[in-house]
């Protein structure tokens, strides 16, 4: 056995390291084949039997190892007395050795790198799996499906996160769905039931929430600048403090809703119905309230269109009916402050 190693030792071993490196690849290859046809768990199979596999062949190797090192050690202690021609063949030898160990523990953390790798890229595939089957589920017109898919993506972090951002949930059942601190700029909302849902500090800026049912939701200090909500129904709803900057409210139904400390700078409410709601503090400078019907609303120190401050006892007229004597040259103060701030001008 001994003269056997000697002889073939370092053949032996630079084999076996060139084995391990054509089943890597061959093992590897198979893994991205089964990951990129979805086929997960045969992946995951693939890698535990290719991680098995190279892990006996490096304890077999670490095994040779030993013993073709014990060996050299044996023989330089024997050979000390030998001719120097011997010492110096000795020397290549243990040279050689230790630059097929060398080659190993390269082979071998090769081997756990790219193990690392696909596990990563695996891990990655699998969470944004997960985030578009929640997404689908969450837009389900079934609200139980629905919420379970909004209660699993809190979870995870991903409401939060901005996951779903620009997340389409047009037509979805989300009564009652807490979506408070929720990220969902640019998020569709057409026709979608959210009444009753949590939406305090959530951020739906850019949003498309054309003919959703807002009614009864709890969204303090939301963020809408800028978004949709056209034909919108909204009542007995809390937007305290809510941002509704160059938000367009054409046509929606807003009743019993608290909008003290809202900003609607820039925001369009032409021909919207607007009845008993708190305007307490209410920023409305730019506001287009054309043809919007006022009715036994709130107004206590309200910044109105114009810039004026409106009470309980003030003349809105002007700012609705496009007949009113004042209406023309208000008309000119709100679109002087629109342009001031980048909006678009109300048309006559």
């Amino acid at each position: 056995m001994k003269a056997f190693f000697d002889k073939y030792g370092s053949a032996i071993i630079r084999l076996i390291a060139t084995g391990i490196l054509l089943l890597l690849i061959a093992g590897v290859v198979t893994v991205l084949q089964d990951m990129s046809s979805n086929s997960l768990s045969n992946a995951m199979q693939h890698l535990d039997d290719i991680l098995k596999i190279v892990g006996l062949v490096v304890i077999a190797l670490l095994v040779i190892g030993w013993y073709l090192d014990h060996q050299a050690l044996r023989q330089e202690l024997q050979q000390k007395a030998s001719t120097e021609q011997e010492d110096k063949k000795q020397a290549w030898r243990n040279q050689y050795l230790r630059s097929l160990s060398v080659e190993l523990i390269g082979t071998v953390i090769t081997v756990v790198i790219v193990c690392a790798v696909v596990l990563v890229f695996q891990q990655y595939r699998d969470i944004e799996n997960d985030k578009t089957s929640l997404s689908r589920q969450m837009a389900s017109p079934d609200n139980d499906f629905a919420l379970e898919a909004v209660r699993i993506a809190r979870l995870q972090g991903w409401l939060q996160d901005g996951s779903f951002a620009g997340i389409g949930l047009g037509s979805s059942n989300l009564e009652n769905a807490h979506l408070g601190e929720a990220n969902l700029t640019g998020a569709s909302f057409l026709y979608a039931n959210l009444n009753g849902a949590s939406l305090w500090s959530a951020d739906l800026s850019f949003s498309n929430l054309a003919f959703a049912d807002l009614s009864q939701v709890n969204a303090k200090h939301i963020n809408l600048s800028g978004a949709n909500l056209d034909n919108t129904t909204m009542a007995n709803a809390d937007l305290l403090s809510a941002n509704l900057a160059d938000v367009s409210l054409q046509n929606a139904t807003i009743t019993q809703t608290i909008l003290a400390a809202a900003d609607f700078t820039g925001a369009d409410l032409s021909n919207a119905t607007l009845r008993s709601n708190n305007f307490d503090g209410t920023n409305l400078t730019g506001a287009n309230l054309m043809s919007a019907e006022l009715d036994n609303n709130y107004f206590n120190n309200t910044v109105l269109p114009d810039q004026t401050i409106g009470n309980a006892d003030t003349d809105l007229t002007r700012f609705t009916d496009t007949t009113h004597p004042e209406y023309e040259r208000t008309l000119i103060t709100i679109n002087r402050l629109r342009n001031e701030r980048g909006f678009k001008p109300i048309e006559p």
